[in-house]
């Protein structure tokens, strides 16, 4: 999984790429991009954000991704580096909860009777607790929601485990970090998410 924020040499696709392609060619001579980028796609209107993994290959104006694209990107649409990125390897162990909030509030009346009243939209969330990681990673991460988050105060672009990118915003004003063992930290913290196939 992944934290990303901000797009940085950002060009536009001169052809249509199908789902399940990992070759994409962009309207350009050449590509500002290297083996080993962090890659996104995109449309034109800011929708079918995906996750396309590292450039494995920049030759001329084609350049090919470690992971194909899911949702099919179209000619106008864009590829982009983030401006920022953490990124961490998914653990099995350690994948977040995710929560769906309905936004009622269910009453009791004098009979017996139950029923709901709407005080909120509904609303998704992920829990992130992490356990085992370095100094190093909760270095990077706090440097990550400083800087280009203006201390958490910016939405950003999350991938899951499942590479759906969503944009974000931190569903609390902190996040929690404590020694979990001689060496290793633990990270706590929770994501609104607010749109899917989206980010920021």
């Amino acid at each position: 999984m992944l934290f990303a924020r901000g797009r940085t040499n950002e060009i536009t696709l001169a052809s249509d790429a199908l789902a399940g392609s990992k070759i994409f060619s962009a309207d350009a001579e050449t590509l500002p991009f290297d083996a080993g980028d962090p890659i996104f796609a995109g449309a034109a209107d800011g929708s079918k954000v995906e996750w396309l993994g590292r450039a494995v290959a920049v030759q001329g104006s084609a350049i090919t991704t470690q992971r194909a694209t899911r949702l099919g990107q179209d000619a106008g649409g864009s590829l982009w580096s983030p401006a920022a990125i953490f990124e961490l390897a998914d653990d099995p162990a350690e994948l977040p909860r995710r929560e769906f909030l309905l936004g009622l509030a269910p009453e009791r009346s004098v009979g017996g009777n139950f029923y709901q009243t709407r005080i909120a939209q509904p609303a998704r969330v992920e829990h992130f607790d992490f356990r085992r990681l370095t100094a190093a990673q909760i270095e990077a991460f706090r440097v990550f929601v400083e800087t280009p988050l203006q201390s958490g105060l910016l939405e950003f672009t999350y991938v899951d485990s499942q590479r759906v990118a969503w944009r974000v915003s931190f569903a609390t004003s902190f996040f929690f970090i404590k020694p979990s063992s001689a060496d290793l930290f633990a990270l706590t913290f929770d994501l609104a998410l607010l749109e899917e196939n989206s980010g920021a």
